[in-house]
This record gives C-alpha cells, sequence and structure tokens, in this order.
C-alpha cells in the first residue's frame, strides 16, 4: 500500500514514531468500537483502549546499530504492563505494532521539501497473508478512498480527504463519535495533523511534554550523521540487550 503525505517527509515520519498521540487522536467513543472506561477485557480495541486510559506511558529509549526505538509502557492489568515497541532505521524507516500476527512497516520516501510518498509493507512470521491482507487496505484506507491517479509527478497515492476540505471534519460527530471528528481511520487523522502544521514545519512552536522517566539516550540520536555511526564517534551505551523493566508484559493478540 502507498499513499501521499502533503508535507516534509521528516515531519511525517516523526508523527507516526509518536506513541503517545494514541491516547487521544484514535480515541473513539463508541461502545461498539471501544470498550467501556472501566472495562480491560480482551478484543479486538483492547490495546486502544488501554492507551485511553493511561494517557501518560513512560518512555524507555534505546540506541541501535542502525537508528533507535522505544518503548510506551502502558498500566495494563493487575501488576501488568502494555508494551508497545516503536523502532525508526535509517535513512527514513520505521515499524509500529501491528495486531493478530501481523508486522508492518513504513517508507518515508521524499518525493520534494513538501510532498512524500509512504510505502507500507505488510508480512507476517506465523501465517500466509491472504490477499487482502497483502493489499493492506482494511483498516488504512478511509471510506472516502483516493482520489484518481495523474500524469502529474505528485498526483498519485492521495486521499480524498485532505486540507482542501478539512478532512470531511464533522464536528457532530466529534461530539458523540470520536476525539478527532475526522473519518475512523488512522492514516486520515495522522494525516491531518502533520499536514496542518505546514508544509515544513520547523518544531519551533513545539511545546514538549516530559514523559521519559528512564533513557539510555536521546530520540534525536537517530538522526546522527551516518559518519558518526560509522566510525561510532558518537557513541552511546551498548544497546544489544535493551532492558524494559517492571511488571509483567502483555503480548499482542
Amino acid at each position: 500500500m502507498r499513499y501521499q503525505r502533503a508535507c516534509n517527509w521528516l515531519q511525517a515520519l516523526e508523527g507516526d514514531f509518536d506513541s503517545s498521540h494514541l491516547s487521544f487522536l484514535h480515541l473513539a467513543y463508541d461502545e461498539k468500537l471501544q470498550d467501556t472506561g472501566h472495562e480491560r477485557k480482551a478484543g479486538i480495541e483492547y490495546y486502544r483502549n488501554i492507551a485511553r486510559m493511561d494517557k501518560q506511558p513512560l518512555l524507555e529509549v534505546v540506541d541501535t546499530d542502525i537508528g533507535v526505538m522505544y518503548g510506551a509502557r502502558r498500566a495494563a492489568e493487575e501488576s501488568g504492563f502494555y508494551w508497545r515497541v516503536t523502532e525508526f532505521l535509517l535513512p527514513f524507516y520505521t515499524s509500529v505494532p501491528a495486531y493478530c500476527g501481523k508486522n508492518r512497516a513504513k517508507a518515508w520516501v521524499p518525493l520534494d521539501d513538501e510532498h512524500t510518498m509512504v510505502w507500507e509493507p505488510n508480512w507476517s512470521a506465523t501465517h500466509d497473508l491472504t490477499e487482502e491482507e497483502q493489499k493492506g487496505w482494511k483498516g488504512r484506507v478511509p471510506p472516502s478512498g483516493f482520489l484518481p491517479d495523474t500524469k502529474d509527478g505528485l498526483g498519485y497515492g492521495r486521499f480524498v480527504a485532505n486540507a482542501g476540505n478539512d478532512y470531511f471534519l464533522d464536528r457532530k460527530k466529534q461530539r458523540s463519535f470520536n476525539f478527532s471528528g475526522l473519518e475512523n481511520v488512522t492514516t486520515i487523522q495522522d494525516g491531518a495533523m502533520t499536514e496542518s502544521m505546514g508544509r515544513s514545519a520547523t518544531g519551533r512552536r513545539s511545546i514538549l511534554a516530559l514523559l521519559t522517566r528512564r533513557s539510555s539516550s536521546s530520540a534525536g540520536a537517530c538522526f546522527r550523521s551516518p559518519e558518526s555511526f560509522a566510525n561510532k564517534t558518537n557513541s552511546l551505551p551498548a544497546s544489544n540487550t535493551p532492558s524494559f523493566t517492571g511488571g509483567t508484559a502483555i503480548k499482542c493478540c
């Protein structure tokens, strides 16, 4: 699957790399989509429900030989935690958790300074993917779909929901259905946030919240020069055996 972001590639990638926004941006109010606030029972929305109830994850950051990874720890069940591990790999790859035995990565390929093509390969180590799973559209392509491709260099992989139509923002839906008021698909919700910052946001107006209690490195280490990785001139403590401590981890379905 591929789709376009109308903003700088690093800006788009950074939004995907964040795990904290799950607690609000992708929040749904409809009980058919999500368990009620006091319940923590397994189900298709179980892990999102954990993120909804624990809005301040503890981040553990670890440098790797090819980028950086971190685990976002949230309280799950009694004496247990839900760890959501996210990875960045040079030069422009991310991998965020998927569900039900599937894996997903993303390649954030710059088309120019203000447009990015996102490629999403899907795979599984536990089963052969169905044709639908290989296509990768389920749960990723909104009901409004894609615009027809054109011969323009930037005329492909464009969602119908975009800045020109306010991503079909629905204030009534925002009051009663979900936090964003947008189609209940993460690709549109994420895109609306990163694109509405401007085509190439500098981050100078960002207000950062402290979420990390312990880390072996700064997440900014993923943007060190290739030379520093090759020559180990910017080396940090060994990360071959990252230690995510405390409590009992729970496993995705």
